[in-house]
């Protein structure tokens, strides 16, 4: 399982395509678990005239969890910008030490 630099886990595509729901509460998203069960039982249902509805629960999760992670990237790099205007030092933001921001001495 991929890492973000706070030490969390965060679950990649393979785990959200193979039981969707379950990446996606791993990813802190229990809204979009429940719609994606939602989805599973409608899916379920009309997957044996449309088969390609039995794709559509993997494929919500895939995005929802990619969308996830895209805005955890971007909030992290708003931060540090924001940090660093405020003439506060970024060390290291992509390979965690423990601490995200030291100020500058």
């Amino acid at each position: 399982m991929a890492r973000f630099p706070g030490g969390e886990p965060v679950p990649t595509s393979p785990e959200s395509a193979l039981v969707p729901p379950l990446g996606l509460l791993l990813n802190g998203q229990p809204f979009a678990a429940i719609f994606n069960m939602m989805l599973i039982v409608f899916c379920l249902i009309l997957g044996w005239i449309l088969p390609a509805l039995f794709l559509l629960p993997s494929a919500h999760a895939i995005i929802a969890v990619h969308m996830k992670r895209d805005d955890r990237k971007h909030r992290e790099i708003v931060d540090a910008t924001l940090w660093s205007a405020a003439g506060v030092e970024v060390v290291n933001l992509f390979r965690p030490c423990g601490h995200h921001l030291l100020p500058s001495s």
